[in-house]
């Protein structure tokens, strides 16, 4: 190839690039340069009067907030009942959720909340009081993932703000949690009585400081990675507790997950249907009501139907006693026969009957049926049950019988 050619070549490449340059630059004048969607602050209103976070006339732009835009809920605006609510079937994304005046409340007891950028910044300035009240539904953190409760400036009077995160039911998750600031900021408190809160590891993960707390009854904590030296310090500082302090703290490391749960120091009792803390009557007759129907509470068999069965279970299993025990002091005994004889209740169609008056079928009344239920349990006479169920010897059965038939007679005299 002659130098000549060469040359020839190479200008009209660099005629091509000019081209290609100039139509490059007119397309940019053309269109203008790329810009980047901004993020927009949205305030809550509430002016609509109906709490619905999706509707459009609850917010000062006139629209629901999107996934760009910066949620503030202040009071008095989103103060008590006046607060937003995410219901369930709300499937709701934003950029940043923000409280930082007054004592604003929001409420979830369902849908989801995708939160897309930095996160929640919740009682974020002096003087801030936010209440977040979580009952079902889902959030998730999913950009820089931060939830972050009583911030405030160190030139702000101490400690006047607090962010409050209450959970019954639902489940949070979030890549870092942080709790109050050092120094004499504001204080974040995580009151954690249901759901759950998963936690990542972004800028240290879960973070309480000083005089902020997360206090654990029935829901569940669980960070990333083995943190059972972070949370037997936080414990020791009395920054995590249970039931208010007065419950065992519960770490599991397994997975590579550190899940943290409360040991409830008074149980729930089986069968003490009125919560009282003993097996008595009143749960009999509270079981009685919920015959036939679909209440759970009172499922004791398991077999996804309230009945006789289930009465069963309480008095033979549970309270270890029999059919016909009326004063529940462990025998079926001539005892017995006179306290139901007192209430004066057999065969009265108009007066019904608890168990202390002789209803131990649990039909809601004193008649025959009771009888019978107590010859086929046949613990008359036989002392406390025992650990292992005793059959009824003839005798007994037939004393049984007899005074049964003793006692219909003579109410029917009187």
């Amino acid at each position: 190839m002659s130098n000549r050619r060469g040359l020839k070549l190479f200008k009209g490449f660099l005629a091509c690039n000019r081209v290609a340059a100039v139509i490059c630059c007119s397309a940019v004048l053309a269109i203008g340069p790329v810009a980047e969607v901004s993020a927009i602050r949205i305030a809550w209103t509430g002016e609509a009067g109906d709490n619905d976070w999706k509707n459009e006339e609850n917010w000062n732009s006139g629209t629901v907030p999107s996934r760009n835009d910066i949620v503030t809920v202040n009071g008095p605006d989103a103060g008590r009942n006046k607060g937003p609510i995410i219901a369930e079937g709300d499937n709701l994304r934003i950029k940043e959720l923000i409280a930082d005046e007054g004592r604003p409340i929001l409420t979830m007891n369902g849908g989801k909340l995708e939160v897309t950028g930095f996160g929640a910044r919740w009682a974020d300035a002096s003087g801030a009081q936010a209440l977040f009240q979580m009952t079902g539904g889902e959030i998730d953190f999913t950009g820089t993932g931060i939830l972050n409760l009583g911030w405030q400036s160190r030139v702000d009077p101490v400690r006047s703000s607090r962010g409050v995160w209450e959970m019954t039911g639902g489940e949070v998750t979030v890549k870092g949690l942080e709790a109050g600031v050092s120094g004499n900021g504001g204080i974040g408190t995580i009151e954690l009585h249901g759901g759950v809160i998963n936690v990542g590891i972004s800028r240290g993960g879960l973070t309480l400081r000083k005089r902020s707390k997360l206090d654990i009854t029935e829901g569940t904590l669980i960070l990333t990675g083995d943190q059972r030296s972070k949370v037997e310090g936080y414990i020791e500082e009395r920054l995590i507790t249970g039931y208010g302090g007065d419950a065992e703290i519960a770490i599991n490391v397994s997975g590579g997950k550190t899940t943290v749960t409360a040991i409830d120091p008074n149980p729930a009792i089986l069968g003490d249907f009125n919560e009282n803390g003993i097996l008595d009557a009143e749960d009999l007759n509270l079981q009685s009501a919920a015959f036939g129907g679909n209440n759970t509470d009172f499922d004791l068999n398991g077999d996804s139907k309230v009945n006789y069965a289930d009465r069963l279970v309480w008095v033979n299993d549970l309270k270890n006693t029999w059919i016909g025990d009326s004063n529940l002091d462990g025998k079926f005994d001539s005892t017995d026969f006179v306290l139901v004889l007192t209430a004066g209740r057999y065969d009265n169609k108009f007066f019904p009957a608890g168990w202390m008056e002789g209803d131990w079928d649990g039909n809601g009344f004193f008649n025959s049926g009771d009888f019978v239920a107590a010859l086929q349990a046949g613990g008359y006479d036989l002392g406390p049950r025992p650990a292992v169920a005793a059959v009824p010897e003839p005798a007994s059965l037939t004393l049984l019988a007899l005074g049964l038939m003793a006692f219909a007679l003579r109410r029917r005299r009187r």
